[in-house]
């Protein structure tokens, strides 16, 4: 017989330059067929808070809201236009949903706004824990899954990049160089390891003179 499971757990991811971010479990849980907007404004939830003032803009899932859709939605949170906290509002997509994370994406109105001149922060919740199950044995999270044991996650967000190409070739350029980093790393050990055997093959043959010469003079 196995060893039992831990209980599930979930992580939440650095969030990327593009506005990316994944939720990470640490077992297989069940995943829904679809990706349905409607679905999960029910189970998560997701703000920002002003590196400012702390003052908090919740983002929604769905279609990005302008003109008087928008006005309504920051009035609902104690908001106007002239708030600066108002240039932080965003929406939520969910990207992909697998057995091990979920992926999304925080789509802002003004990328620029984001910690650009203090660090904003994301707070991330999952209100309906109980629909994450584990794939095993359908244990649900609970709290004691998350690292605060609140229910809610913190991250301080980067500086968005308002270009998206731009955002995906830096990301790509960050994991090429970390991947170039690593090979370089094994490189380097292996030269060490052959240019060590030499150099003590080396230093054994001038040791070996010196005797002689020593020896000689003697």
């Amino acid at each position: 017989m196995g060893e039992p499971l831990p209980d599930p757990k979930i992580a939440i991811s650095p969030i990327s330059a593009d506005g990316s971010v994944g939720l990470e479990f640490n077992q297989d849980m069940v995943a829904p067929d679809t990706l349905d907007p409607t679905l999960y404004r029910k189970i998560f939830a997701m703000d920002i808070a002003s590196g400012l003032d702390g003052t908090k803009i919740k983002g929604g899932f769905g279609q990005q809201k302008k003109g008087e859709a928008r006005r309504r939605m920051l009035a609902e949170q104690g908001l106007d236009e002239s708030d600066g906290a108002a240039a932080l509002s965003f929406r939520l997509e969910v990207t992909e949903h697998t057995s091990r994370g979920v992926k999304l994406r925080t789509v802002f109105d003004n990328p620029s706004a984001v910690s650009a001149l203090a660090e904003d922060q994301f707070n991330f919740e999952v209100k309906e824990l109980s629909l994450f199950k584990s794939a095993s044995n359908l244990k649900p999270l609970d709290k004691s899954a998350f690292g605060e044991g609140d229910g809610t996650i913190k991250k301080i967000s980067p500086p968005m990049i308002s270009d998206e190409e731009e955002a995906q070739d830096i990301s790509s350029t960050t994991d090429s160089g970390g991947t170039a980093l690593s090979a370089m790393s094994s490189s380097n050990f292996f030269v060490s390891l052959i240019l060590g055997g030499s150099m003590q093959e080396l230093w054994g043959m001038i040791r070996s003179l010196q005797m002689i010469i020593l020896s000689v003079l003697v």
